[in-house]
């Protein structure tokens, strides 16, 4: 299954969905309580997360400055 929230991942995971890849601090409260277990302790990713990014913001003639500001920047970033 393909999930892209660290929050469904993990409650996926819960659920006997199999194995999750989340950051540590996703997952962090249920390898505490042991609701979660880490089966690759020593393993890592090597890299950064590089992927998509996705603004989602309500429909109207009219984007409020901020989020425009934002979205530029992030359109900006990725160049």
């Amino acid at each position: 299954m393909m999930i892209n929230n660290s929050s469904a991942i993990v409650a996926a995971a819960r659920a006997d969905g199999g194995i999750g890849l989340v950051p540590s601090f996703a997952a962090r409260e249920f390898l505490v309580n042991g609701s979660l277990v880490r089966v690759l302790p020593d393993w890592e990713i090597g890299k950064p997360y590089v992927g998509d990014i996705h603004a989602v913001y309500t429909p109207g003639r009219h984007v409020a400055p901020k989020i425009r500001a934002l979205i530029d920047y992030l359109a900006g970033a990725t160049e």
